[in-house]
């Protein structure tokens, strides 16, 4: 039996828009939380929420978009190796406000 994980997405994710999201992060009964948004008022646009879920759990140290990774690590004291033990949900909020040049 081969072992895999499922990661499904809503096209809506992929889209640039600007909107609200919030980040879930479990691990067993721990919950921690990280709320975000694409872009602000002053750009003429905004990355996709899928990049930046991808973002916040970028890796390399160097990176400047891995907030949620970097709190993590700082606050919680994550083991890289145990990441197999967290459970990470996103949620996402459109905002109609924003809208494309």
């Amino acid at each position: 039996m081969a072992i895999y994980n499922l990661i499904e997405i809503s096209g809506k994710v992929l889209q640039p828009t600007f909107s609200i999201y919030l980040i879930q992060i479990e691990k067993e009964s721990d919950f921690w939380f990280y709320i975000g948004m694409t872009g602000d008022n002053h750009y003429q646009s905004a990355r996709s929420a899928f990049h930046r879920l991808a973002g916040h759990f970028e890796l390399r140290e160097s990176s400047k978009q891995n907030q949620a990774w970097k709190y993590l690590i700082d606050k919680i004291k994550v083991d890289v190796k145990e990441l197999d033990k967290y459970n990470i949900k996103m949620y996402h909020f459109f905002r109609n406000t924003f809208h494309f040049s």
